[in-house]
């Protein structure tokens, strides 16, 4: 990683040799569980919920179908920061449908709550892909280079941080990228007739100051112009700095001392620690948390770290 010649070996003994955006932005408590209690390979496995799935598969559902669209580039994919893949356009919108379910129903859901969710999340991820067409089509066509990038790999060093901050961009064309974030139905309660009742999850009319965070990484690592962009079933909204304070450069660098406070944090967890157990002693679990919504087994491990 650039800026650094070597790891501390606090951070080799759980593992690690960098923070992500989304270590700095999740509770301190979940951070914990998942980055030194788990190993890479058991958090790759850990169940996330059918929400991330679907935003996952309607992600890439997008890339295909703007592939086919935008058809003066070529789309590249980041998946590996050493290796650019060129991504072939399906024959069809059907096709890139078929492929982004094929995401969503990648895992088994773990509960009935996930089970109903997911099934909402199929019906939805048509109309989701159709508002983030809307949305994306209009400011990717903008730009003179000839490749538009996903997933690209950025790496910022924040002082006083001994490790990088690494992260992916979703698109990015010539000096601005893009970060989506998708929303899905809302789960409601049982109805007279026995089904179950969903409300639709309309864009924000303000973005989350955690993605405002997570956008800052990206924009101090590259020097881009950021847009963000929130797509629901029902419509979409495009926030950048010409209609959006918070993603002025001033508001960003006020969200990366936020960055940096909140990774110093876990700098002074790791260098204090040699065991999750030992670790766990500076951080006080909240498990009514949604973040908390896995399965049992799971679970049940987390809570024996804080089990005294």
């Amino acid at each position: 990683m650039e800026g650094i010649k070597v790891t501390p070996e606090w951070m080799l003994i759980y593992g690690l040799d960098h923070f992500s955006s989304s270590q700095l932005t999740s509770p301190l408590d979940v951070w914990l569980y998942k980055y030194l209690l788990l190993n890479q390979q058991e958090r790759r496995a850990l169940p996330i919920g059918s929400k991330a799935h679907a935003g996952n598969g309607s992600a890439m559902a997008l890339q295909l179908i703007l592939a086919e669209s935008i058809k003066d580039c070529s789309f590249m994919m980041c998946g590996d920061p050493d290796k650019k893949i060129h991504i072939i356009p399906p024959k069809s919108r059907q096709e890139a449908l078929a492929a982004g379910l094929k995401v969503l129903h990648r895992y088994l859901p773990w509960n009935e709550k996930q089970r109903e969710q997911r099934f909402a999340d199929e019906e939805t991820l048509p109309d989701v892909v159709t508002q983030g067409m809307l949305a994306l089509e209009p400011i990717l066509k903008k730009g003179k280079e000839k490749k538009i990038y996903c997933e690209e790999y950025i790496s910022l060093q924040l002082e006083g941080v001994l490790v990088p901050i690494i992260g992916r961009l979703d698109f990015r064309r010539d000096k601005y990228f893009i970060e989506l974030k998708t929303k899905w139905r809302v789960r409601g309660k049982i109805k007279k007739d026995g089904t179950r009742s969903w409300s639709k999850k309309k864009a924000p009319t303000s973005p989350d100051p955690k993605h405002i965070q997570q956008v800052a990484i990206y924009w101090k690592a590259t020097g881009y112009k950021p847009y963000l962009v929130y797509v629901g079933e029902t419509d979409f909204q495009v926030f950048s700095e010409e209609n959006c304070d918070m993603l002025k450069p001033k508001f960003l660098e006020e969200m990366l001392q936020e960055i940096r406070a909140a990774a110093m944090a876990r700098q002074k967890i790791l260098q204090n620690s040699s065991s999750p157990k030992e670790a766990a002693g500076f951080v006080a679990p909240g498990w009514e948390s949604f973040y908390w919504d896995i399965p049992q087994e799971w679970l049940s491990r987390a809570r024996e770290l804080w089990r005294y």
